[in-house]
């Protein structure tokens, strides 16, 4: 790499900038950098999207939930179809189906699911230990 070109993730950077100008939401973007507790903007969003294509067990979609913000996720293997469940599994969206995600952000957005300890409490850690128990016995 030479000295003038600059690093694949400034460029990305600048790129999502340009982008936001030109859509012209530069009121509604804002570029933190590092934050070491994020939970603060995650308990007062309106709304989690979780993109992946690939994920194990989504632990930030259990930790938007805790925190009580509704959550729209890809279907993508593993993960979220474990942790959206009942009147939550309508969030998901097949992986790379952009309208499907979009459509379910907006309908998210106007119809919220309240956030109950039955969307959470199966990830309590006295039920993850009993799990772990078990796994272990079974071996």
């Amino acid at each position: 790499m030479g000295t003038t070109d600059k690093p694949a993730d400034e460029e990305n950077l600048n790129s999502l900038k340009t982008l936001i100008r030109v859509l012209k939401i530069e009121d509604k973007v804002i570029f933190t950098g590092f934050i070491s507790n994020p939970y603060v903007w995650l308990k007062n969003a309106e709304l989690f999207v979780l993109s992946s294509d690939l994920e194990g067990l989504a632990n930030v979609l259990v930790e938007a939930l805790i925190l009580d913000t509704m959550v729209v996720s890809t279907d993508c293997p593993f993960g979220p179809s474990e942790v959206l469940t009942g009147d939550l599994k309508s969030f998901l969206s097949p992986v790379g189906d952009v309208d499907a995600l979009s459509k379910n952000i907006v309908r998210a957005l106007k119809q919220p699911v309240k956030i109950t300890e039955n969307h959470t409490s199966k990830f309590s850690a006295e039920i993850i230990a009993k799990q772990y128990l078990t796994l272990v016995k079974q071996n």
